[in-house]
């Protein structure tokens, strides 16, 4: 992977938000987020630290390359037991790619740091501690606004591969339909023919599971439709967020938000770039409504 990153964040942004067009993935005139003020250019960096940032990436791409290997072993081993097509699959990443310095979290002080060796011809081997840190981690999510940590796109969107047991009547298709984690286990339930437990499970009270089958989406179907399906609220960090179809309300504090309530139409604005607060009050109300009743 020497050398692959040597165009930086810039580079990698456009050819990531190239590739997604090409897919199909996003709108062809979408726009994305600009780099974050608290990025330098590429270009601006000295060039002792874009060596050092360059290998970091390649250090990660190392990584993703390593885990796909060993995906492969295991879907080998699958189809070796005859069990393949009798196993349902679902892969996907955490919430956005993570922009935080290795610093920023507990315990991690300059004396415990400082027992890494983090030279460039180090990093990424034994005894070294590295992060890909915001300009990476914002170009990894282009063409989201910001990244982990935030409520923005950037901090909660997720791709998802699912291989359903048997063949699938969509298979190999891009679907842009609304998902979110708490349907993850309804849809493995349903699945496997289990019934939810509701209130009652093994003699004791429990809180019913949140969430709907997508099964039927998967498979082909159509979809439950309804009040709440396509819709989830957001807290964190003291930021705040709800989502409801293509619309969604945006709360985040300055210096990364505006401090006020903002409105977005995601089909045609994935990089959140458009406020339509003003425009649609009647819409970011029902919205802000929702929250305070998720809250």
């Amino acid at each position: 992977y020497m050398g692959v990153y040597d165009g930086g964040w810039d580079n990698l942004r456009g050819k990531r938000l190239q590739r997604l067009n090409e897919l199909g993935i996003i709108e062809k005139n979408a726009k994305p987020f600009p780099r974050s003020p608290f990025v330098e250019a590429w270009e601006e960096l000295p060039e002792e630290e874009r060596a050092l940032a360059a290998r970091d990436m390649e250090v990660y791409a190392a990584m993703v390359d390593y885990m796909d290997g060993q995906i492969k072993r295991v879907i080998d081993q699958l189809k070796a037991s005859g069990e393949y097509e009798n196993t349902l699959i679902i892969f996907f990443s955490d919430n956005g790619a993570n922009g935080s310095a290795v610093m920023n979290y507990p315990g991690q002080t300059e004396e415990y740091l400082s027992t890494f060796d983090n030279r460039l011809e180090n990093r990424g081997l034994e005894n070294s501690l590295i992060d890909q840190g915001p300009g990476w981690a914002q170009a990894s999510m282009t063409p989201s606004r910001m990244y982990k940590g935030f409520t923005a796109e950037g901090g909660i969107r997720s791709p998802l591969i699912v291989k359903l047991p048997g063949k699938m009547a969509n298979a190999g298709s891009i679907d842009q339909s609304f998902l979110h984690i708490r349907d993850i286990m309804p849809t493995i339930l349903d699945a496997a023919s289990i019934e939810q437990p509701g209130e009652r499970f093994a003699g004791r009270p429990v809180q019913p599971i949140q969430g709907n089958s997508v099964l039927p989406l998967l498979d082909g179907r159509e979809a439950e439709t309804g009040p709440g399906v396509n819709e989830v609220g957001y807290e964190l960090f003291g930021m705040k967020a709800f989502i409801a179809g293509h619309w969604k309300a945006l709360w985040m504090p300055l210096p990364n938000g505006t401090g006020e309530w903002e409105l977005f139409n995601l089909k045609q604005d994935p990089g959140e770039l458009n406020d339509l607060a003003k425009k649609h009050p009647q819409k970011l109300e029902e919205l802000v409504n929702r929250w305070a009743q998720y809250e």
